[in-house]
């Protein structure tokens, strides 16, 4: 997940400095006292020799060829805690730079760059364990294996991770990864979200309205985005539901417009068709694409759980929103034919949402809202012109609007077209 163009610069600047991951490491074990009295605002040589050190290792585990990836692997593991003390420099630059107090700076435009600099190169360096999936070590077991070496590590990437959203960072989606991938397992995000809570109840920060900031964020600048940042949203789009979801965020995430925030980004997605339009189903973007609108989907559908929330959705236009979802629905089939378990699927996912709306058509707001919808949604055509019906989004689609219309009619039997001649009490 590398970042943008100064970052290549810095790369540049290291590579003239070392010539072997021995080169720096050895450096680091020369420059392994930390500074005694340290001002952001101008940083000592110390630093940023430190700093170009783990840089180059960095670099090599990311980008060398396999033994170089292995090797500097195993001498940073080896450095972590003792010999150069790389753990104990990451710690000191996440907590006086990435971390460090708005007031005492940076306020020189050389400490803005250590930060910039700082968040670039740390958030690949903690990403190491995933650097090397395609070699033969375990992923899970490596990242078990930095935690255990730096128990604190969890805890502060999350807040660099929240720090790089307040900001917007071009790092958000590296982080994001750290975070997500590195820092915690199925059986620690509980720790997550509870620190999440905690954050948000202090006062100091508003988590969800950081959430919701940068949702709207990546959604103006959706078409500047790649692969690997389709994969860092979708990450932090997992970071939102695991905190928010069923918790104290909850309502507050609702409240600061969460269900706007997702349904813009869903609608980017599926009503821009020129922002996809020169990338082939087949290719890794899309797949990327189509991941993060699944991820999207899903977490919106969670929280469509009161008549209230299901009311503005409907009132966004989510049922249209579906209806326009063709080219991904096209690709639901491609997965589902290539991959044996292929996931979760848009239409799937839609079909949920339907079934939940069902429920509440009872309530005058709710099929009130469902009908205006339905109306536009047949006599624009676009029931007519779904190709392909995805099952079982397609039926959920019948029978709720069998349900809304007031019909005991085999929802089989009700055509496109003869709900089009208002025959069904539209």
């Amino acid at each position: 997940m590398q970042g943008p163009t100064d970052y290549q610069l810095f790369k540049s600047f290291i590579r003239q400095q070392f010539t072997s991951h021995e080169g720096a490491m050895a450096r680091l074990r020369r420059n392994n006292k930390l500074p005694v009295a340290f001002d952001v605002s101008r940083p000592p040589v110390q630093v940023w020799n430190a700093l170009g050190s783990i840089a180059y290792l960095t670099d090599k585990m990311h980008n060398g060829g396999s033994k170089a990836r292995k090797d500097t692997m195993a001498s940073v593991k080896k450095n972590w805690s003792s010999g150069a003390n790389i753990g104990l420099w990451v710690t000191f630059l996440i907590e006086n730079v990435a971390l460090a107090d708005e007031s005492k700076g940076p306020f020189t435009p050389e400490g803005v760059d250590l930060l910039d600099k700082v968040l670039r190169v740390l958030s690949l360096l903690l990403l190491y364990p995933d650097a090397v999936k395609a070699e033969t070590e375990d992923v899970d077991v490596e990242a078990r294996i930095l935690r255990r070496a730096s128990p604190n590590l969890p805890l502060l990437s999350t807040n660099v991770w929240l720090r790089v959203l307040e900001l917007s960072h071009a790092t958000w989606h590296t982080w994001s990864a750290v975070v997500a991938l590195i820092m915690y397992d199925g059986s620690h995000f509980e720790a997550f979200a509870d620190h999440m809570t905690q954050v948000n109840s202090s006062g100091k920060l508003d988590v969800t309205r950081i959430y919701i900031c940068h949702l709207l964020l990546v959604t103006q600048h959706f078409g500047d985005m790649g692969e690997q940042r389709f994969i860092g949203l979708q990450l932090f789009m997992s970071l939102v539901y695991i905190s928010s979801f069923k918790g104290p965020l909850y309502s507050p995430f609702l409240l600061n417009g969460g269900i706007p925030a997702l349904f813009n980004l869903l609608k980017m997605f599926i009503t821009r068709p020129k922002l996809l339009q020169r990338t082939p189903n087949d290719s890794s973007d899309f797949h990327c694409a189509a991941l993060l609108l699944i991820e999207g989907a899903s977490l919106l559908g969670g929280f469509l759980a009161t008549p209230m929330w299901i009311s503005q959705a409907l009132d966004l236009g989510l049922l249209i929103l579906m209806f326009k979802a063709k080219r991904f629905f096209a690709y639901d089939k491609i997965r589902e034919s290539k991959e044996k378990d292929c996931g979760r699927k848009l239409g799937d996912i839609f079909s949920e949402m339907l079934n939940t709306i069902k429920v509440f058509i009872v309530y005058p707001s709710i099929r009130t809202r469902f009908l205006k919808s339905m109306k536009h949604i047949i006599d624009s055509g676009l029931e007519e012109n779904l190709q392909p019906r995805p099952e079982p989004f397609w039926s959920s689609w019948e029978t709720s609007w069998c349900g809304c219309a007031g019909t005991r009619d085999v929802p089989a039997k009700v055509t496109p077209q003869a709900r089009k001649d208002k025959k069904f009490g539209i």
